[in-house]
């Protein structure tokens, strides 16, 4: 028996290293049917599959080894064994070797790195260290901004786990081990989102440019004027997706509130030193603040994003835009430079 056990173990592994593809564990079978969600799956199956042997075998075994003696659980061990290496042996006369193929996406094109080859431990890392760290197969800035548009246009509540697992073609483990949970997910896309729609305005307002318009005055409405404009023309209107986030979820959760109010911040002193810049250039009179003024027009931008919503024609929009600018208050007279 000791011969038999031992031949047996020392079989599995050369039959990995032959490249088989030798099922030799439970996580091995569910890596097989579907990598994704393995990690989350296998395990709960992994454990209650030995719980349920332990349980069976103590009631059934007891009782056998009571009528025949312990001599028989020994004889039970190794047809055990035999069984397991016949069932090696005929796995690995039928299943070619290959890679896993991967998950097909159900959602968008998500990008699959090319699985690793299929040896006894492509799905463990027993005695085959290249074996480990298993590479994240999907293009993270396509899975984000896809994530990204399902929250924006559904919203947080609206959108489920299984909604993001359907758009993106991931798993809900794959999800959860590479971003976190749903709400930690929310966040990034949402920081992300805030990020670039100051370094945009950033861009857009600041000199240097030749194509942009070397009046600072000028610039600040051209940018204005095109947020109204692109507001105007959605079909459906969608918004700005802070302007929703800040609706939906600023009263009810600070993180949300406290990304949303520096993106605000942040905005409005790109517009105030626009503004600042304008009266240095003489279009703006040096008594005002900058700062009041930034806000005044990040409100009206703002405004202008929720009156899109409403279906509110494009030439009112643009016409909203361009007269914000021409109520700032202008240089009483020449002398004051």
């Amino acid at each position: 028996m000791i011969v038999t056990l031992g031949l047996s173990a020392l079989m599995m592994p050369l039959l990995g290293q032959w490249s088989v593809g030798a099922p030799v564990a439970m996580q091995t079978w569910v890596f097989n049917a579907d990598a994704e969600t393995a990690n989350e799956g296998g395990s709960g199956m992994f454990v209650a599959t030995f719980q349920f042997s332990i349980a069976f075998g103590s009631f059934f075994g007891g009782i056998v080894v009571d009528l025949a003696g312990i001599p028989v659980a020994m004889y039970a061990g190794a047809a055990l064994a035999l069984t397991a290496l016949v069932t090696t042996l005929l796995f690995a006369r039928t299943t070619p070797a290959g890679p896993v193929p991967a998950r097909r996406p159900t959602g968008v094109n998500v990008r699959h790195a090319t699985p690793a080859p299929t040896f006894w431990s492509s799905r463990t890392t027993i005695a085959y260290p290249q074996g480990m760290g298993r590479r994240r197969g999907f293009d993270e800035s396509v899975v984000l901004s896809t994530v990204r548009d399902q929250f924006w246009t559904t919203g947080y509540e609206g959108t489920s786990t299984y909604d993001l697992m359907d758009v993106t073609g991931l798993g809900k483990g794959s999800i959860y081990k590479a971003f976190g949970n749903k709400h930690d997910l929310y966040m990034r896309v949402f920081s992300d989102y805030c990020q670039d729609l100051v370094s945009q305005a950033r861009e857009a307002l600041e000199d240097g440019s030749a194509a942009q318009p070397p009046s600072p005055l000028a610039r600040l409405e051209h940018y204005l004027v095109s947020l109204a404009e692109h507001f105007g023309a959605e079909s459906p209107h969608r918004g700005c997706f802070l302007t929703k986030a800040t609706a939906d979820l600023a009263g009810l959760d600070k993180a949300v509130a406290d990304r949303a109010r520096l993106a605000y911040d942040d905005i409005a002193a790109t517009f105030a030193t626009a503004i600042r810049d304008a009266q240095d250039a003489g279009e703006v009179d040096r008594n005002a603040d900058p700062r009041t003024l930034g806000y005044l027009l990040l409100t009206v931008i703002r405004g202008i994003d929720c009156l899109a919503k409403a279906d509110v024609d494009s030439a009112t929009l643009t016409g909203t835009a361009r007269s914000a600018i021409a109520m700032l208050p202008k240089p009483a007279s020449p002398e004051q430079y």
